[in-house]
């Protein structure tokens, strides 16, 4: 496995390759080569699923499999059953802790499971490219919301919005986002797109072509969970971005772990030197806020601050803020 792993430089793109094994042992997994190679590709489905390089079968990787297929079938169902709902977590200017806009986040109030966190249908609904329609209805009622939120009077305020990679990629994704906001004549500044790392890997040309043609329309574009994935400051200087979002893994070590403050301060800087807007993410103490204000980070958002809020808790935030 480490001799396959590593790093590929390609036409001047850092390409990650990475191994994922099943194992299944004859007899005890099975007694036939297709029931031994099937329960091989469901151990190498749980390897890559846990992040692990390798997996031995076991029958509990069953019974996950089958929980996993009740939940993709109750999510084909969901979006016609209107079980998805958005909550926003207000983002805010460090510097006076004006309100700045919402981030959007989805939560699927399931008939027949209850309240399904988005880490389990999530990934479901990326390999399975249910993402794709949800996705567009994320976008929409958040567009609706801030359309909301303007008509009242509130004209500054930003929507940020999460993009999962196999929706940005598609080739018409960004006429797609330029037509939803000239539907709801949305000024096109107020609202941002959050996209990961791990997206810029997905198929580079596809995603910068369309950034290009968001931010051409004046569309707003943040690198979301910087430096937990592929860090490559070469192609950071490449995508056409206006924000870089500090990853919550980060601000949890302020404080605890030098060299992770270390790595926040230099983050920043590069940022800046950059242009760009620094917002971080998953604020939950004083201490942590007032680093971070010391070092010019410009939006803070998290418990601190606020936890996310139904549509109608977050206007009540703004109107009594």
């Amino acid at each position: 496995i480490n001799r396959i792993e590593g790093m590929a430089f390609i036409e001047n793109y850092n390409i990650v390759i990475e191994v994922n094994i099943g194992v299944a042992l004859y007899p005890q997994d099975a007694n036939s080569f297709d029931i031994l190679y099937k329960n091989a590709d469901t151990a190498k489905f749980k390897a890559d699923e846990k992040r692990l390089k390798y997996a031995f079968y076991n029958q509990e990787m069953n019974d996950a499999i089958l929980g996993r297929l009740n939940l993709q079938n109750s999510l084909r169902a969901a979006l016609d059953k209107n079980e998805f709902v958005l909550y926003y977590q207000p983002q805010y200017r460090a510097s006076d802790k004006k309100i700045m806009g919402f981030e959007a986040l989805v939560r699927w109030n399931s008939e027949s499971m209850g309240i399904v966190a988005p880490s389990e249908f999530i990934p479901i609904a990326e390999e399975t490219h249910l993402i794709i329609p949800l996705g567009e209805w994320i976008l929409e009622e958040a567009v609706k919301f801030i359309k909301k939120l303007h008509q009242r009077g509130y004209t500054d305020l930003i929507m940020s919005v999460n993009i999962s990679g196999i929706q940005f990629i598609q080739k018409e994704f960004a006429e797609f986002v330029i037509n939803l906001i000239k539907k709801y004549d949305l000024p096109p500044q107020n609202l941002e797109l959050e996209i990961t790392e791990s997206v810029m890997m997905r198929s580079m040309d596809n995603v910068i072509n369309n950034i290009r043609k968001v931010r051409k329309e004046g569309i707003k574009i943040a690198l979301d969970d910087f430096g937990t994935g592929y860090s490559s400051l070469n192609y950071l200087t490449k995508i056409p971005i206006n924000t870089l979002k500090i990853d919550k893994t980060f601000i949890d070590d302020i404080g605890l772990k030098k060299e992770r403050s270390l790595l926040i301060e230099s983050i920043v800087e590069i940022g800046h030197g950059l242009g760009l807007s620094i917002v971080a993410e998953g604020v939950e103490t004083e201490a942590q806020y007032t680093y971070l204000l010391e070092r010019k980070c410009e939006r803070i958002q998290g418990y601190f601050f606020s936890k996310p809020l139904s549509e109608d808790k977050a206007m009540d935030l703004i109107a009594n803020h």
